[in-house]
């Protein structure tokens, strides 16, 4: 195609993008109420012309805490549980309840997208007369989410109908982004990166029935109750009618920076929104503007206030916070305030500084319905409380403690003791705890109350700023990560010799209400009285030592420093836990076994710990466990009779024959061309990530070494077969990923009945070359006439709109780009994205334990 012609398409399809937009500035609930069912793990987004693909949260089982302590749910998201459930198979969802176990979703799940939302709902057994279990996954999207489980959202009364939110970077769309960081004439450098968000859009109520959502350098996070069409920044809200909800795109990024400083303010502004016409009946687009103030005192919670003085077509905002201020700024806040808020850890010297809590109110509702309003390290403003206090009854307005700037140090973390409040009987007065704890990564950053008494309250607050160290979690070399095995939220709680255990690993147990150990403990015993409230809190340890090795090859997590021991009170309470490896299990459940002087013992059988072993090569076509009964027949993953699979990129072939190769490519199962990628094959099987690695070496020569590769066979139920896809090209080396359900443990289709993916190819951009100017004109005219019949059609009906705008910004956002582009991707990076792993230390331990990976 010409120049001319190309920027006469362009002209056309730019002029139709804005009457679009003029056309759909309102996109309504019933616009957006679209359902996209697929049979995979797949869900395509019509209006964002984008598929999310969960396949890789469906390779294995997760267990998920209930409600109740005695519940737990077995989940697989897109295929059959390995294990049967209720003595049945075909159950994604198994509810174990009482020591029962219920089949509450069944296989296949409902998948649909809807408004905004990508959702799993699944069918089970009958719950009550007439009624049915089901089961509700919603998908949040969480760019920073990789290694996630879904979690249970308190049921209401209806207890046939259960939901679970799953937050994961696999839920979000296309993003833009760019940098947050500003460099003045001064030299001062203003970083506002705090302040974008990858999970949750920033907020802002303009009235009653309009909000602003917005991000910070980011694009807004397209979710329920944000669904703007394009790219937008700012995305505004209007629900005057409940029936007919308006979001309208009011700004995007600008490249190349939006990021600017004005005035001497330090200011944001995103434009080319939908058009506006303001009051002047000028054509504009929507556009917003937002204007950081440095506040050194201001709270990390603290949101942009909207202008009352903004115009129809400009929104206008204001935003206090201490990332609008340089580091000199800082540094003289810090230096004024250096004496107040902080305390020492005696034993490692580390400094404890919460000086950004103070200055600002903040408040926690206990579970006897009461609300309290309390500042750290200083006392409440403005309150109807006595003058100094620090923590008040929003209710009656009684004191629950005097504020004081006296941070105290115990083991578990730094926290502060409130006295001489209101008066409380028998001569006492309220106190309060606020205890700081660095809780499990994914905890929620906020206050909670634990215990309400007539004459004390008990605060915890779990939050990353007294975080100086978490324990790795992993043993000395690697060799096993518990990661996996962390809580977040609800601990893991076993009964035994009539008392409750409630724990976590690695990491201090999450807060429960009415329960109340030594803050930091990694295990509570307690036990419940008559009235089934929790009694006798005993800490049986901290979390501060890595997991360890025993003579067998088992790990040992040791908690030390419990509470006091009662049968001898100068020493203190311990607890270990012994991971056994179940190659046929799933993350298990901790038991408790004995305790002897002052020590508890408990045990787990779990895959998590289970290590890489090495297999064998068996003619003609199959690879075995040295260790465990497991075999493989390759075989079922090609057709018969057994033909090479073909993987090609815009350069190269590969062929690729696991069983025949020897016979045809040079003695390698994997060449191309006359290359040959190895010989001499090397079989590892990981269990805890459903991996098996085939390493070939030992290739024909390639500038004076050995061509050498490898191939990922990847469990995934949901994949079938599968095909093989080229995951990195370097230098004498290639690496290959399969997806498919051959590799599970107990898996296997049968390859006659199992019909193959077709293999595609997009032809080559040299190619288009060879056409003419009169068919290049032939081709602009029939673009321009589809483009005017698809206006014709867009002004009769709003949906057709919609779905024709969403594909001219695709054409619009890429007509840069002449040319396929390919993505090589590293295979440590492949294998963090496709394994169960969070930790990019570990990715050496999951899938070789020993060597580096090829090409790293």
């Amino acid at each position: 195609m010409t120049n001319r012609s190309r920027n006469l398409l362009l002209f056309v399809t730019v002029f139709i993008h804005l009457v679009l937009s003029k056309e759909n500035k309102h996109q309504t609930t019933s616009f957006l109420q679209q359902v996209v069912s697929s049979s995979d793990c797949t869900l395509f987004n019509d209006v964002l012309q984008y598929t999310y693909d969960f396949t890789t949260l469906s390779a294995s089982s997760v267990s998920v805490q209930a409600d109740q302590d005695k519940e737990k749910i077995r989940f697989r998201l897109c295929s059959p549980l390995k294990q049967m459930c209720n003595g049945h198979d075909g159950y994604c969802v198994c509810l174990s309840k009482d020591d029962k176990e219920i089949g509450i979703g069944k296989f296949p799940p409902s998948l649909k997208y809807e408004n905004g939302t990508s959702q799993f709902i699944y069918s089970g057994d009958p719950c009550q007369p007439g009624r049915n279990y089901t089961v509700h996954v919603i998908m949040k999207c969480d760019y920073a989410a990789v290694q996630t489980s879904p979690e249970i959202i308190p049921q209401g009364p209806d207890q046939c109908v259960i939901h679970m939110i799953w937050r994961t970077n696999l839920a979000c769309a296309r993003s833009n982004k760019h940098s947050c960081i500003y460099v003045d004439e001064f030299n001062n450098t203003y970083d506002l990166s705090s302040l974008t968000s990858l999970s949750d859009n920033h907020v802002v109520h303009i009235d009653d029935k309009t909000e602003m959502m917005i991000n910070v350098c980011h694009t807004t996070i397209h979710e329920h109750g944000a669904t703007c069409y394009g790219a937008p920044a700012a995305c505004l809200k209007n629900s005057t009618d409940p029936n007919n909800v308006d979001y309208i795109n009011y700004g995007e990024l600008m490249y190349p920076s939006s990021l600017t400083m004005k005035d001497g303010k330090l200011q944001i502004k995103y434009d080319n929104g939908y058009l506006c016409q303001d009051k002047r009946t000028v054509l504009t687009t929507h556009q917003t503007t937002i204007y950081f103030i440095c506040d050194p005192s201001a709270s990390p919670d603290r949101e942009a206030e909207y202008d009352p003085e903004s115009g129809p077509c400009h929104y206008k905002f204001t935003w206090k916070t201490r990332a609008a201020c340089n580091a000199t700024r800082l540094r003289e806040y810090r230096s004024a305030n250096a004496s107040k808020c902080t305390i020492v850890d005696p034993t490692t010297k580390w400094e404890y500084k919460l000086q950004s809590l103070m200055n600002q109110d903040f408040i926690v509702n206990a579970s006897s319905s009461k609300q309290y309003k309390f500042r750290i390290c200083g006392p409440l403003q403005n309150s109807r409380c006595a003058k100094e206090t620090g923590i008040c009854d929003a209710q009656n307005f009684t004191s629950a403690g005097n504020a004081n700037a006296n941070l105290m140090w115990q083991h578990g973390g730094p926290y502060l003791n409130y006295t001489d409040g209101a008066a409380c009987g028998n001569g006492q007065r309220r106190y309060t705890l606020i205890a700081f704890v660095c809780g499990a990564e994914g905890s929620s950053d906020a206050p909670v109350v634990l215990k309400d008494e007539p004459c004390s309250l008990i605060i915890h607050w779990y939050t990353d700023r007294v975080c100086k160290r978490r324990i790795l979690c992993a043993t000395a070399k690697n060799e096993t990560n518990l990661l996996p095995l962390i809580r977040s939220s609800k601990n893991y709680v076993i009964k035994a010799m009539g008392k409750e255990f409630h724990i976590n690993i690695c990491r201090p147990m999450a807060p429960t209400p009415n329960i109340v150990c030594p803050h930091g403990s990694a295990v509570c015993q307690t036990v419940r009285d008559s009235r089934g409230q929790y009694t006798n809190e005993t800490s049986l340890g901290f979390p501060d030592q890595n997991p360890v090795l025993d003579g067998d090859e088992n790990v040992i997590l040791n908690y030390y420093r419990g509470s006091p021991c009662p049968e001898h009170p100068e020493k203190n309470i311990s607890s270990s836990f012994k991971f056994f490896c179940d190659y046929n299990g799933d993350e298990g459940l901790p038991q408790y076994k004995n305790y002897s002087n002052c020590h508890y013992i408990f045990e787990w059988r779990t895959n998590i710990v289970c290590s890489t072993v090495m297999g064998e090569w068996v003619a003609p076509c199959t690879i075995k466990d040295a260790s465990h009964p497991r075999e493989l027949d390759l075989s079922l993953l090609y057709e018969k009779p057994i033909k090479p699979e073909v993987v090609s990129n815009k350069e190269k072939n590969w062929s690729i024959n696991i069983c025949g190769g020897k016979d045809h490519c040079n003695g390698s199962a994997i060449c191309q061309g006359t290359n040959g990628y190895g010989t001499d094959l090397n079989v590892r099987f990981n269990y805890r990530t459903n991996v098996i690695s085939l390493k070939y070496s030992n290739g024909t020569k390639c500038n004076n070494k050995p061509y050498e590769s490898e191939l990922l066979l990847i469990c995934s139920n949901t994949s079938g077969i599968g095909k093989p896809a080229l995951s990195l090209d370097a230098n004498c080396m290639a690496s290959f990923k399969w997806l498919t359900n051959i590799a599970c443990a107990g898996g296997g289709y049968n390859a006659a009945t199992t019909p193959v993916a077709a293999i595609t190819e997009t032809p080559s951009a040299d190619n288009l070359k060879n056409y003419g100017s009169a068919q290049t004109w032939i081709v602009t005219i029939s673009v321009l006439v589809v483009l005017v019949i698809g206006l014709w059609l867009c002004m009769r009906n709003s949906q057709r709109c919609g779905r024709l705008r969403s594909r001219i910004e695709a054409i619009t956002s890429s007509r840069n780009h002449s040319r396929v582009q390919y993505s090589r991707v590293n295979t440590t990076e492949e294998a963090r994205l496709l394994l169960d792993t969070s930790d990019p230390h570990t990715l050496d331990e999951q899938i070789d334990s020993d060597d580096e990976l090829l090409g790293v």
